[in-house]
């Protein structure tokens, strides 16, 4: 399981490719618009498992969207740090670290340093407890506490802590892990997304919302792969199956745009469209069934 390219993807949906490639240390990082605000990445991020890519957006995406369309920052929708110690099986402390992971990317787009830094205390003790500590050292933890204050740095430094834990869950035959950690990942950017939509949701986070039937075919073939005949494992595949038969029911619309040829640089501009359509009724059902599903998974 590239559990890399995940947490990756926190970075890469607020800060440029520069600012990963350029910046190895993490300090100084820079984005590539030179506006301080970093830029979302064209492409979703790609986790692989046994040579099979499966798309799953970045928690991070959907804070940036949330945040750009003027919802205030809430604190009160985030798992509590308290709670941590709840975590005692390695299904939870997984489930949770992708949880925390979320929250962690949510605080620190909204520039909220005091909490980022605590969420990233709560995601060290997880992954400590999964064996993960090598990432969460006394060095990188000093260098986050140095860079709290600086959103890019911070969000470089969330993604490059977690760079050896690839290495790790391949190593040790964990990759059940990795599909865990990336499914509470997306269950909390969810659920962050529909507690700050509310009943009348912006369209581009209701679109964003609808987009996510990909996703969760994604996410429950992925678990099917690794740990789906484990009893706790089944039970959230059950309940996103569940998930997955109300997305069944969004649909499509699809408009053709001829595409722009540029051909001086051979390249080719694809401008068609695909709109999903989701109704109210749906969109209410899913918001109810991912709170309920967060929700047990936190221990609430």
């Amino acid at each position: 399981m590239n559990i890399r390219t995940f947490f990756k993807g926190f970075a890469l949906a607020a800060v440029s490719i520069t600012l990963l490639t350029a910046c190895p240390d993490g300090d100084d990082p820079k984005d590539d618009n030179g506006d301080g605000k970093g830029t979302l990445p064209g492409l979703p991020p790609i986790a692989t498992l046994n040579g099979k890519n499966f798309s799953i957006p970045s928690p991070l995406q959907l804070s940036l969207l949330i945040k750009q369309t003027g919802a205030s920052y809430n604190a009160a929708i985030l798992n509590k740090n308290d709670k941590v110690d709840q975590y005692t099986t390695q299904y939870s402390k997984a489930l949770n670290l992708g949880i925390y992971g979320a929250d962690l990317g949510y605080t620190s787009i909204y520039d909220h340093s005091d909490d980022a830094l605590k969420y990233m205390k709560s995601v060290k003790k997880l992954s400590d407890g999964l064996g993960l500590s090598q990432a969460f050292d006394k060095a990188t933890l000093e260098r986050i506490q140095k860079n709290v204050t600086n959103r890019d740095s911070l969000l470089f430094l969330v993604s490059s802590t977690y760079r050896d834990c690839d290495h790790y869950l391949k190593n040790n035959h964990m990759e059940d892990v990795g599909a865990l950690i990336v499914t509470g990942g997306w269950i909390e950017s969810m659920y962050l997304a529909v507690n700050s939509a509310g009943k009348k949701p912006h369209a581009d986070v209701l679109k964003r919302i609808a987009e996510q039937k990909l996703s969760i075919d994604n996410l429950i073939e992925m678990l099917s792969l690794h740990g789906g005949a484990q009893e706790d494992v089944s039970v959230v595949t059950n309940k996103l199956s569940e998930i997955k038969e109300l997305y069944d029911q969004v649909t499509f619309v699809y408009k053709y745009i001829p595409p722009v040829t540029d051909k001086a640089n051979k390249i080719t501009t694809i401008k068609s469209t695909s709109t999903p359509q989701m109704s109210d009724e749906i969109y209410k059902s899913i918001t109810e069934k991912i709170i309920a599903l967060r929700n047990t998974i936190v221990q609430n």
